[in-house]
């Protein structure tokens, strides 16, 4: 008759001592072994990219502002270019090149870059030093800011030099500009188009008026010439005396040089200025020869005779210096419509004067606001330039771990683990020791 078959439960109470030593045997190697192994710590950082960056401006306060709060940016593409800045072999090795003993593969195998459910980027370093652990994990969005920064900065800088060569340019343009305006000023002999216009209209209005009072002196001293000559004709030549008279041959010498000065007086003022220094010569001369006729026309008593009337010598006198008024009068009125004709000519071509001013100034104007805003924006960089750019935000810098708490090995928890998987295999050897058992009992020898 064959033996009733024991149940697992049985067979495991029946050899509990075979359970007890295989799981307490697990447990104890496990917690040896774990004991042999280093020990890894873990630190974690976390940080992110703000989804808006400050701007800066000098025109428009609006960019100082800041547009709301800093938040992660959601954008993957910016995420995983992030990622894959860090996961180059060139910045792991600058990474690993602060710490000895440490290479990029170290790096690369102990160091994972992830992005959480928060849109943060989480750099989690494993090593068997708690502090260098953290230091690995702050490393990474350091450096990654350094070299944004260092990007940023390179960009700036040959902005802000293309801006300079730009700047130079400009400023040799508007140079241009300006000469060329102030060449065009000098050649029409203006300082600007106001200072222009009102020039010409005042000398032509100076010179309408010169011109219309030349005109009535002309006519009164024509007047004058005649209402002269008819006394002139009504005089005798001599007249009665009870004495006689000598004449003195000067006075005709003196008259005929004061109408010839005169005569060159005239001719002088048409070539210069009244002001002039030869006409001012000229017109003193003319008043030493008066002075002298003057002192000339006494006459000496000698006998009674006939004379030259004197009235009607003075007359002739008059008559010959308003010859020599009318003639340089005619000259002066000359000389006047001649300059009244040349700022007629001038005042007509004003308005295309006018208009070549206003665009070189157009194009001055045009070039000095270019120039200051290429300046204000250079101005923008090197003020960009001194700041302390943010890419990124550390919202948790790694702190280095309890000694007391490594990462790995977890020496209780694999303990356990490994005394109930011992605990499983004990029952399982016990009940093949009792399967064993019970075969050797039905086996016919």
């Amino acid at each position: 008759m064959n033996p009733p078959r024991r149940g697992l439960l049985q067979s495991s109470y029946e050899r509990v001592h075979v359970v007890l030593l295989v799981a307490i045997g697990a447990a104890l190697g496990t917690w040896w072994i774990t004991g042999k192994l280093p020990l890894i710590y873990q630190s974690q950082s976390r940080f992110f990219m703000p989804e808006a960056s400050d701007g800066f401006s000098l025109h428009n306060e609006a960019e100082n502002i800041p547009k709301g709060p800093k938040l992660p940016t959601s954008n993957p593409e910016t995420q995983s270019s992030l990622r894959g800045l860090m996961a180059t072999s060139e910045f792991q090795l600058r990474v690993s090149a602060k710490f000895d003993n440490l290479s990029s593969r170290d790096i690369e195998d102990s160091v994972s870059i992830k992005v959480d459910k928060f849109n943060l980027i989480v750099i989690t370093a494993e090593d068997t030093s708690p502090t260098r652990a953290a230091e690995i994990a702050n490393r990474f969005p350091s450096l990654l800011q350094k070299d944004l920064r260092q990007r940023t900065m390179l960009d700036v800088q040959k902005k802000q030099e293309h801006l300079l060569n730009a700047d130079q340019a400009r400023s040799k343009d508007l140079e241009q500009l300006e000469g060329e305006r102030l060449a065009f000023l000098l050649d029409a002999g203006a300082a600007d188009n106001a200072t222009q216009t009102s020039s010409l209209n005042s000398r032509l209005e100076t010179l309408r008026t010169q011109v219309a009072d030349l005109e009535v002196r002309r006519r009164t001293l024509e007047l004058r010439e005649k209402e002269t000559r008819a006394q002139y004709e009504r005089r005798r030549e001599f007249i009665e005396s009870s004495f006689t008279r000598e004449s003195n041959p000067r006075i005709q010498e003196l008259r005929s040089a004061i109408v010839s000065a005169e005569s060159e007086y005239a001719s002088l003022l048409v070539q210069h200025q009244p002001e002039h220094k030869k006409p001012k010569a000229k017109e003193k001369e003319i008043e030493v020869l008066r002075l002298d006729l003057a002192t000339q026309e006494e006459l000496k008593d000698k006998s009674w005779s006939f004379q030259v009337d004197p009235i009607r010598q003075d007359l002739d006198r008059q008559l010959s210096n308003l010859a020599v008024d009318r003639s340089a009068l005619d000259a002066e009125l000359s000389v006047r419509r001649s300059q009244l004709d040349k700022v007629a000519r001038e005042w007509a071509v004003l308005p295309a004067f006018s208009e070549e001013l206003e665009a070189h100034n157009r194009r001055i104007t045009q070039s000095r606001e270019i120039l200051e805003e290429i300046r204000d924006r250079i101005e923008e960089f090197r003020l960009y330039q001194t700041r302390e750019n943010q890419f990124l935000e550390v919202v948790e810098a790694a702190v280095p771990a309890s000694l007391s708490r490594p990462f790995f090995p977890k020496r209780r928890l694999l303990s356990a683990i490994s005394g109930l998987i011992g605990l499983l295999l004990g029952i399982a050897l016990a009940s093949a020791m009792a399967r064993a058992a019970s075969w050797r009992e039905e086996a016919p020898w």
